[in-house]
Formats: C-alpha cells, sequence, structure tokens
C-alpha cells in the first residue's frame, strides 16, 4: 500500500471499525453455535468479510458525505469555529433520512424493474427496456430531488 493510502486509512479508521463491528456481530449472532467446528465456518467467514467490505464502503461514504455536509453548514454560517455536537447531529439526521429514504427507492425499483421484465417478457425485448428504463429514470429525478431538497434545509441554530 502506498503511503497516502495508508494516511487516509488510518486517519479515517472510524467508519472501519464501525464495519468492523458489525460484520463480527451479525457473524457470532448467526454463526456462533459454530465456533466449535472450524470446518463449517470457512463459508460463513468469506460471507462476513464480504459482508465487512461492503459495510466498509457504505460507511465511509457515509462519513464522507457526513463531512461534506458539515463543512457546507459551516460554509452557510459563516463560522470559523468547530463544528458543535447540535449541527452534527442535525447534519447526521439529514442525512440518516436520505439514507433511508435512498434504500426504500432503491428496494422499489429492484421491485419495479421485475415486475416490468415479469409482466412483459413474452413481448419484444425493446418495450421492458425502454419502459425500465423510463422507469429508472423517473425513479432517479425522485431520489435525486429530495436529496437535493434536504440539502436546502439550513441549519435552524446560529452557530
Amino acid at each position: 500500500m502506498s503511503k497516502k493510502t495508508k494516511a487516509v486509512i488510518l486517519r479515517n479508521s472510524r467508519p472501519l471499525l464501525l464495519a468492523a463491528l458489525a460484520s463480527s456481530g451479525i457473524f457470532l449472532l448467526c454463526h456462533g453455535d459454530r465456533l466449535n467446528n472450524p470446518a463449517l465456518l470457512v463459508r460463513p467467514a468469506l460471507l462476513t468479510g464480504g459482508l465487512f467490505l461492503l459495510l466498509a464502503v457504505a460507511f465511509v461514504l457515509f462519513s464522507a458525505s457526513m463531512r461534506r455536509q458539515v463543512e457546507l453548514e459551516l460554509g452557510r454560517s459563516g463560522s470559523r469555529t468547530a463544528p458543535s455536537g447540535m449541527l452534527r447531529l442535525f447534519v447526521l439526521y439529514k442525512e440518516g433520512v436520505k439514507s433511508v429514504f435512498g434504500v426504500s427507492m432503491m428496494l422499489g425499483w429492484i421491485a419495479g424493474v421485475l415486475f416490468i421484465v415479469e409482466h412483459l417478457r413474452e413481448s419484444l425485448f425493446v418495450l421492458p427496456l425502454m419502459l425500465g428504463l423510463i422507469y429508472s429514470a423517473l425513479l432517479y429525478f425522485l431520489v435525486f430531488s429530495f436529496s437535493a431538497l434536504l440539502d436546502l434545509i439550513p441549519y435552524p441554530f446560529g452557530e
């Protein structure tokens, strides 16, 4: 690993630690009874490693988004001081709402595309593809608009 990569990982290790804690907790809850037999732990250990990587990516992206939004709120207020706990909580709440809405819409997108493909599978390939693209574009516009709307909500208290 390069020095720059190590510096980024060491500086921003909180999301990685959170991902390790979450994935190992899920592993122990689901497969704790298999700890006596190491032969049965290979597949769950590999799945847990994959879960760790996915959670690490999600938490690092969430952390970067939080940091960017805190800096944006500080820039709006014109304050050069360190962000307060209330500002961080406000940004955490906004980013959490955006994440929950995004996950819900992603699940709705998957269900909608599967519905389109299932009901139009006898027709030509072009019709489900075009309807799926239109549906995807509409949901993307909805999610982007909601995210932009939430980003416009200012911090209600002066720093």
